[in-house]
């Protein structure tokens, strides 16, 4: 993937959308609300990471490699998620999810996710084109 800060705004914003108020709301209605603590690690690599949204804090995703890690994206816009098409498939995780300030997230699992993109067109949306681009 090109570097985050060579990428234009429009397809940093494909990569990188942020959720609505109302889709979060219609993703509460499947998902667990959780406070998280500074430092917490989401989801590590080689799990089948659940999916996040960020309601508040601040969530860094990080590659882990033989010298240290490289961070991918800071997230901390409210509406902000993780994923990628792994998520979708059940396939473990490439990279780690660290919260760096507390906050509060909206975690769905696998299943609840596969509802969400099969039932609801905009989110679904939304979501498979950041998964998509991401993978890219």
């Amino acid at each position: 993937m090109a570097e985050l800060a060579d990428l234009s705004p429009e397809r940093r914003q494909q990569l990188f959308p942020t959720l609505t108020e109302a889709q979060i709301q219609r993703l509460a209605a499947v998902g667990v609300l959780r406070r998280v603590a500074k430092g917490e690690m989401l989801f590590n690599q080689g799990e089948v990471a659940p999916f996040f949204v960020v309601l508040s804090g601040r969530l860094d995703v990080v590659q882990p490699t033989e010298k240290g890690e490289i961070t991918i994206v800071s997230q901390d816009a409210p509406g902000s998620f993780t994923g990628e098409l792994n998520m979708l498939t059940g396939r473990r995780s490439l990279v780690c999810g660290r919260m760096i300030e507390a906050g509060e997230v909206l975690q769905l699992d696998q299943e609840a996710l596969q509802h969400v993109v099969q039932t609801d067109v905009g989110i679904s949306q939304i979501l498979m084109t950041a998964f998509i681009m991401r993978r890219l």
